[in-house]
C-alpha cells in the first residue's frame, strides 16, 4: 500500500466544488473540503459544508480559492470548524448537564 504522492491525489486538504454529478445533481454546486483520496475506488472523501460526507470521483470536483470558499460561508460561520449533527447532538447533551459539585467524579472515572 503505497503512500500516494500530491501529485496523484492533487485535491486532498483543499477546498472544492461539486460539479456534473448524475446521482445526485442537488449536491452540484456545492463547496466543501476534499479529504483523504481512496485509491481502490477511485474517489476524495469530501465533507460539505453542511458536515455531510460523500465519496466523489477527482471528475466532479473543481478546486475552489480559500477566498471563493470564505465568501460562500454565511456570515459568522467558521470555515473548517463545522459540526456534524451527531456532533451538534452531543454539545447538546452536555449543554443539558448539571454542573458538577466539588469532589464529584464523571461516573465511571478514577475512584
Amino acid at each position: 500500500c503505497a503512500m500516494l504522492s500530491p501529485a496523484d491525489a492533487p485535491l486532498e486538504g483543499k477546498h472544492v466544488r461539486i460539479s456534473g454529478l448524475q446521482a445526485k445533481p442537488e449536491l452540484n454546486g456545492q463547496l466543501g473540503s476534499a479529504g483523504d483520496f481512496d485509491e481502490a475506488k477511485g474517489r476524495y472523501a469530501v465533507r460539505l459544508s453542511n458536515g455531510y460526507r460523500v465519496a466523489l470521483k477527482p471528475a466532479n470536483l473543481i478546486e475552489v480559492s480559500d477566498s471563493e470558499f470564505a465568501a460562500a460561508a454565511p456570515a459568522g460561520t467558521l470555515v473548517g470548524s463545522e459540526l456534524t449533527p451527531f456532533q451538534r447532538e452531543i454539545q447538546e447533551e452536555i449543554k443539558a448537564m448539571p454542573p458538577m459539585g466539588a469532589g464529584e467524579t464523571m461516573p465511571g472515572g478514577p475512584d
